[in-house]
């Protein structure tokens, strides 16, 4: 009823499916159902990964299959299935080609501003393929990724405030840095952040701090340092961080206390 008045590049269409298909789940209204099989992706065919990065087509598919069966096509519901098996098959195969068992859901994906190794576990297409199947691969491979966030990484260190022996300890929160108020735990950062991508005021100030070896001679996968005023490795979000690793390890709490 509010469409937006400005140029969005497509995001309003592109979260349209969504919103129709949390709709429906909620109500098992037939208007919304129709609104996800004119917009969703994975109406007519099997997309070969949802995105859950982005979330946008992932998260369609999952709400869509939260409504009640008898309301859903039966067509959709297994294409919706398939595409999380698919998914989570291609992290699954893009975290074999790792040293470290680090999970990432499209191997296109640019290792930067959160997207890369942080303390946010890339896991929802994993664990969502787990509920959606049940098998155990894909939880093994979400346990695997999430310990990578949690210290098992190449600099030995968590990358969420309060976790381990080595967590961060300057999160972009000004309070913090520059008041009285302590670093409060549970805040997953966004990590290592590649080196190689043109962004030279990053390095610079890196650089101008102290970092050692220089940032710009830094592998990707080490490339954090716990510097305040850094955005691209200290800052957090609750879209982006919080409430992808709350969903990560919360299901994985909750498989474990099961």
């Amino acid at each position: 009823a509010n469409p937006p008045s400005y140029d969005d590049n497509g995001r309003a269409d592109r979260e349209r499916p969504v919103a129709a298909a949390s709709l429906f789940a909620a109500t098992g209204d037939e208007r919304w159902h129709d609104v996800v099989r004119d917009t969703a992706n994975f109406v007519d065919e099997v997309p070969d990964q949802l995105g859950c990065t982005a979330r946008l087509s992932c998260d369609a598919a999952w709400y869509y299959l939260q409504a009640d069966p008898d309301t859903q096509d039966p067509a959709i519901r297994e294409n919706a299935r398939a595409a999380f098996a698919s998914s989570a098959d291609a992290a699954l195969a893009n975290q074999a080609s790792t040293v470290i068992g680090w999970g990432v859901e499209n191997e296109q994906v640019d290792l930067r501003w959160g997207d890369g190794l942080g303390g946010t576990p890339k896991a929802i297409a994993l664990l969502r393929a787990h509920a959606v199947t049940g098998e155990a691969r894909y939880l093994d491979g979400a346990r695997q990724t999430a310990a990578v966030s949690a210290g098992a990484n190449p600099l030995n260190t968590s990358f969420i405030t309060g976790v381990g022996s080595e967590p961060p300890r300057h999160p972009l929160v000004v309070d913090s840095d520059s008041g009285a108020i302590p670093v409060w735990p549970g805040t997953p950062v966004f990590g290592a952040h590649a080196t190689n991508n043109g962004e030279a005021w990053m390095r610079d100030l890196a650089d101008e701090a102290g970092a050692h070896p220089s940032f710009a001679d830094t592998p990707s996968v080490s490339s954090w340092v716990a510097l305040n005023p850094l955005p691209p490795v200290n800052e957090f979000t609750v879209y982006q961080s919080h409430g992808p690793t709350l969903f990560a390890l919360g299901y994985l709490a909750f498989v474990e206390a099961d």
